[in-house]
């Protein structure tokens, strides 16, 4: 899908989704209703003004790591470990018991079972949204019961990657055979685990920032230091600070990284050339999905307090 006609794609979503979204939002109903509904109506089988399946496949793959990244950014690891037997005993029994029920149930209405697989997938999961405003509304969230939950809605979260890589198997379209599945089954977890350890990296990033710097331009210092490093980054604040602009603001330190490709500015870096554009690029990428996401933010906010549940303080 080409640039145009992917933004123009966006564009609609948003278009419908926002004001859907916004009545859910007054009746008090989950918002995870109203993107359905939204989905439903806009789709290839409802008005057809998407039709771009793999193109809006992609976007998911794309919401997907972010929601990986959500979960290594703000949870606590050894408070995580704390909670892991927990999480795996009561999210693994959860799944495995409704696929099972739902495999079951494919079966015997005498689906392949490629198509049973698929409804035991669709029945082991539920609305996190649903659920955390159910807890919050009964103040259950702290309590041993919503602990359980959270527990359960967190490992869900987790098993969605591993089973959208299997659904094109199940499908038939791939021709996959057992140890074909197996591999897949493996490729995702490392994927989990990279995207994991690369949220972790960004936070240990964030915390060796000094004190002064403040969110949001912690967060978009960071990111800029994932990307180029921190060493860099760093000869770029300096250069922010000899042209009399705030080091400890990224609207002004976004200015002075490009200059790093340039000879009469790197030779007095202390690590010299850099490609400062690329970070620039980086980070303004991410702020303008962040800005989309933060158009619909009472959708989200429900899954960050799920994620500070297990999170430190």
């Amino acid at each position: 899908m080409d640039g145009l006609k992917f933004f123009h794609q966006l564009i609609i979503i948003l278009g419908f989704s926002i004001p859907v979204i916004y009545i859910f939002n007054k009746m008090k109903l989950p918002s995870i209703i109203g993107f359905l509904i939204t989905g439903i109506l806009i789709g290839p089988f409802g008005l057809k003004l998407i039709d771009d399946v793999a193109g809006i496949q992609l976007m998911a793959d794309i919401g997907v790591a972010f929601l990986l990244f959500t979960i290594g950014i703000e949870i606590q690891l050894n408070r995580f470990l704390k909670h892991l037997m927990e999480i795996l005993l009561t999210g693994g029994l959860q799944i495995l018991c409704t696929f099972i029920v739902g495999m079951a149930i494919g079966l015997t209405l005498q689906l392949s079972v490629g198509q049973s697989i698929f409804i035991g997938f669709i029945l082991a999961h539920s609305s996190s949204a649903l659920v955390l405003k159910l807890l919050k509304d009964r103040g259950e969230e702290e309590a041993p019961q919503g602990r359980i939950s959270i527990g359960v809605i967190l490992f869900q979260d987790i098993m969605v990657v591993p089973m959208m890589l299997l659904i094109p198997f199940l499908a038939g379209t791939s021709g996959a055979s057992a140890w074909m599945i197996v591999w897949k089954l493996i490729k995702s977890l490392l994927i989990i685990a990279a995207v994991l350890a690369a949220a972790r990296y960004l936070r240990d990033l964030k915390e060796k920032l000094p004190k002064r710097i403040v969110e949001p331009d912690r967060t978009w210092f960071a990111l800029a230091a994932f990307n180029l490093g921190l060493g860099h980054l760093e000869d770029a604040r300096v250069q922010a600070q000899r042209d009399r602009l705030d080091p400890d603001r990224w609207r002004d330190v976004r200015k002075a990284l490009p200059l790093l490709a340039l000879p009469e500015y790197y030779e007095k870096a202390r690590l010299g050339y850099a490609r400062g554009g690329m970070p620039v690029a980086f980070v303004d990428r991410v702020r303008a999905y962040y800005d989309i996401l933060l158009r619909t933010q009472d959708a989200h906010q429900p899954r960050l307090r799920m994620w500070g549940a297990y999170a430190g303080p």
